[in-house]
């Protein structure tokens, strides 16, 4: 099944994804040094690896776990976006006038650009639009 996943490619120095597996529990659920995790796989014949080894193979797994989420964000945030989109288009005129108005700017209505500015990018002519900074209290 790892095989079949994905979840493994290449085992290098792992006989099979069970010990690769077992490691890992080792050093996270048992909470083993890297060292100690090395020596008790030595002491068990599952494999014969250095602590260096095993660093950089969890290293690279977590990586490589962190660019799936990503990947699985940004296209959650393009199927936001085009919700949004389509949300918004019985709206087309309204928006056109929003983003005609100062601070807003073009971006009105997207996800990626709500909030992202820094509070000194906006500009207050005075009397009540000093209580809040925000965009929302607008």
């Amino acid at each position: 099944m790892a095989w079949q996943s994905g979840a493994v490619e290449r085992l290098r120095g792992f006989p099979s994804p069970d010990v690769l597996l077992r490691m890992l529990m080792l050093h996270v659920a048992r909470g083993y040094s890297l060292r100690e995790t090395v020596v008790r796989a030595k002491l068990a014949n599952w494999t014969d690896i250095s602590d260096v080894a095993l660093l950089k193979r969890l290293h690279r797994e977590m990586l490589a776990l962190q660019l799936e989420r990503l990947q699985l964000i940004d296209t959650q945030i393009a199927k936001l976006n085009n919700l949004i989109a389509q949300a918004m288009k019985p709206h087309q005129e309204a928006v056109m006038r929003l983003a005609e108005v100062p601070g807003l700017g073009g971006g009105f209505g997207t996800a990626d650009n709500r909030g992202s500015r820094r509070r000194s990018q906006y500009i207050f002519p005075g009397g009540r639009s000093h209580a809040c900074w925000r965009p929302r209290c607008w």
